[in-house]
């Protein structure tokens, strides 16, 4: 019999951005499991609500919106039970068709409503890909989420991690592995080069969102400093007002936000892809993440600058990993004139052993240890 894989997301299966749930739905569907993807779809107000599951299929996932109350920020404390008693409700109904789930949680808001529904069926894992806490504006929100987090750490057969600085919040649960993020090998074998036909000087591209941990002073200094080459950012953001002053120089071009499903063309246009992250004392969450976009623009082969943090410290040879602001834009300079197709093969290689695909094997091997141990 096909085993169901349940994935309790994070971010809706409609949003552009390309998250972690997203390809492990499509791995797991690879790999012939039957994917059923749960997502939280906001009412806005108590007398909207309706406990009917939305169901809609894209492809072979199935995905289920339950309809529910935001939780504001964590200013309103009911909230958080109402809607635990509300996805309870309706996860009650589905869990009653399967038989033994392998259960992914990609946030621990999900974790009462779970365990109150499933009657013991299946496999929990708690799978952590950032430190949500570090989101919240608020003191209340914050200690929400760390509740929540405790509680599904505790309850969970099976933690996953996406860096290493990320364990140290599992301790408790000794069941814990690396499982990094990766690349969608599918996808990008089909992209082709959608900026060259418009952009046709040298193209310097960050691709992913545009928040504060992004440094837009650094990609203006390297503008500034090579007016030859045309600097392109693509991606949501909430600093409009910064980002409209940053394009009144010639050579900086912000496209906006492009849909998951074709920002593989956009990787593939550039010739040097850039990582210019803030630094990890003016932004601690740097220490815990684990970026995608590492590995999606290795794949194209092309040279990658990036600032220090982390999950790159450890990638010189395979990226140029600058410690401050002076070399990162130096090396904007130099890196396509000493390029060359070793180092190319060398970062291709590098993507290809980051796939979603490998990332999925770990999972179902971590699983498998649990279930049989």
């Amino acid at each position: 019999m096909t085993r169901e894989v349940v994935i309790f997301s994070l971010i809706n299966w409609e949003s552009k951005l390309l998250h972690r749930s997203h390809m492990l739905a499509k791995y797991f569907d690879k790999k012939g499991f039957k994917v059923i993807y749960i997502q939280k779809e906001n009412i806005s107000a108590l007398a909207d609500l309706n406990l009917k599951p939305n169901i809609k299929k894209y492809k072979r996932v199935m995905v289920v919106g339950l309809p529910a109350l935001p939780y504001f920020k964590g200013k309103i404390s009911p909230v958080y039970r109402l809607n635990d008693l509300i996805m309870t409700k309706q996860l009650k109904k589905i869990f009653k068709l399967f038989d033994n789930p392998l259960i992914i949680i990609e946030t621990p808001y999900w974790i009462r409503a779970v365990e109150k529904s499933r009657n013991s069926k299946g496999t929990v894992c708690y799978d952590i890909s950032d430190d949500l806490s570090q989101f919240a504006t608020n003191e209340k929100w914050k200690n929400k989420i760390l509740e929540y987090e405790d509680e599904a750490i505790k309850k969970s057969d099976c933690i996953f991690v996406t860096a290493e600085e990320l364990e140290q919040k599992v301790k408790e649960n000794k069941n814990t592995y690396l499982v990094k993020n990766g690349v969608d090998l599918d996808e990008f074998q089909e992209a082709k080069d959608v900026l060259s036909n418009k952009f046709k000087r040298p193209k310097c591209g960050f691709i992913g969102g545009i928040f504060e941990w992004v440094n837009l002073d650094l990609i203006e200094k390297c503008a500034k400093k090579y007016p030859e080459y045309d600097f392109i950012l693509i991606g949501p953001t909430d600093r409009a007002e910064e980002i409209e002053k940053l394009c009144k120089n010639d050579n900086i071009h912000y496209l906006g936000e492009k849909d998951k499903d074709q920002i593989g063309c956009y990787f593939a246009g550039l010739d040097i892809g850039l990582i210019p992250f803030v630094s990890e004392k003016t932004y601690p969450r740097l220490k815990t993440v684990n970026s995608n976009k590492v590995f999606q623009y290795c794949y194209f082969g092309y040279p990658v600058v990036s600032t220090e943090f982390q999950q790159v410290k450890n990638l010189n040879g395979i990226i140029e990993v600058c410690k401050n602001e002076d070399e990162f834009v130096e090396k904007i300079g130099v890196v396509l004139q000493r390029d060359d197709d070793k180092e190319r093969e060398s970062r291709k290689n590098f993507a290809m052993e980051n796939s979603w695909e490998r990332r999925v094997d770990q999972i179902i091997s971590a699983v498998y240890e649990q279930e049989t141990s």
